[in-house]
């Protein structure tokens, strides 16, 4: 009884096998692969960007499992496949049924073709693998006004810190829009302004910047003045930055922000302008006695102000992978060129096998 058993269930698996092991089985797994991929991130991406979605990273581990997943099924049935169609060429008789009869001449163009398409896709996601694993990209939380030169990175022997090719500021940052603007510049040199828009890396001198959420840090701060006069708007500024209280009066810059100056006058921020040099403003109250404010400026209150969250990386081999997709699609036209046939023997005769025709083999005369 237990040979019996052991028996049918050898046969169940050997018809499975046989079964999946077919070019319509593979070519789906590959379309339903490639179709979530494609089609999974269009989804989850809303119609328009608001501020509760872009803020936190978007992230889909099960997207890509699950593409990985069909994509694994895929070459392990695409090995199977070759290796019967292997034994037909040595002759080892097939009980899967034929395309067509056998007729015809067969052609190593197709194995050539398919030979190219699996060194183009293979040496892409070789060409990803190691782009991800060089250095890992890492997420560098930067106020606007604030420059660095370099950013922390982890890496297979640890953390390091990885130069950037030019110094990088946040010269603006749009909440609502979700746009920053970065400022990239060298010694000596006048700086380039780079818009970055949530979603739209931007390669740059061989590094990738993305825009990919904003924080707000509690030790960042930045005031936010009003003006006693008639006609005027409150505005917002950090350190380094600029502001207008009238549309045609004087710009001022802030360049310094106190909590707690000498540690009882309460917040102050220092402003300058080109009219009036610098001055102290005080939330609480002006020291000096009999001192005006130019158009009657003062500090409100000073709040913690957005920082810019900036995915900075290595740029990916972008040539490379062109490469890579040019091989590909000419292994594509070569196996297309051609008929692909291999002739074998079947429990009812001879007859023949291809992978690249959709319909019934023609008879040859």
């Amino acid at each position: 009884m237990k040979t019996s058993k052991s028996n049918t269930s050898s046969i169940l698996i050997d018809r499975a096998w046989r079964l999946l092991v077919q070019p319509a089985t593979i070519g789906l797994l590959l379309l339903v692969a490639s179709l979530i991929l494609l089609v999974g991130p269009m989804n989850a991406i809303p119609s328009s960007v608001t501020y509760s979605w872009w803020t936190a990273g978007y992230q889909a581990e099960g997207m890509a499992r699950a593409a990985a997943s069909l994509l694994a099924m895929a070459g392990v049935l695409g090995i199977g496949l070759l290796f019967n169609r292997w034994n037909l060429v040595k002759g080892v008789p097939s009980d899967a049924p034929s395309d067509g009869a056998k007729s015809g001449k067969s052609t190593w163009i197709p194995a050539i073709g398919v030979a190219l398409m699996s060194l183009g896709a293979v040496g892409a996601a070789l060409l990803w693998m190691f782009a991800q694993t060089s250095i890992s990209a890492t997420n560098v939380s930067l106020p606007v006004g604030r420059t660095i030169e370099a950013y922390p990175a982890e890496s297979g022997t640890g953390f390091m810190r990885v130069m950037l090719p030019s110094r990088l500021k946040v010269r603006s940052l749009d909440i609502e829009a979700g746009v920053a603007e970065l400022e990239l510049s060298k010694v000596g040199e006048a700086g380039v302004v780079q818009p970055l828009e949530v979603g739209r890396p931007v390669d740059i001198e061989g590094m990738r910047y993305a825009l990919v959420g904003i924080e707000y840090d509690p030790r960042v701060v930045r005031g936010v003045f009003s003006s006693r006069d008639a006609d005027t708007i409150s505005a917002t500024a950090s350190l380094g930055d600029t502001f207008k209280v009238t549309v045609d009066g004087p710009e001022y810059k802030v360049t310094q922000v106190i909590r707690d100056y000498l540690n009882i006058l309460g917040p102050a921020v220092e402003v300058e302008s080109e009219t009036t040099g610098r001055f102290w403003l005080f939330q609480r109250a002006t020291p000096i006695k009999n001192f005006e404010t130019p158009n009657g400026l003062r500090l409100d209150t000073l709040e913690s102000a957005p920082v810019a969250i900036i995915g900075v990386s290595r740029g990916e081999p972008t040539e490379l992978f062109g490469a890579a997709g040019i091989v590909f699609l000419l292994g594509l036209g070569l196996f297309l060129a051609k008929r692909d046939r291999v002739f074998g023997k079947t429990k009812d005769g001879e007859g023949a096998w291809s992978l690249n025709e959709a319909h019934s083999l023609e008879e040859v005369s």
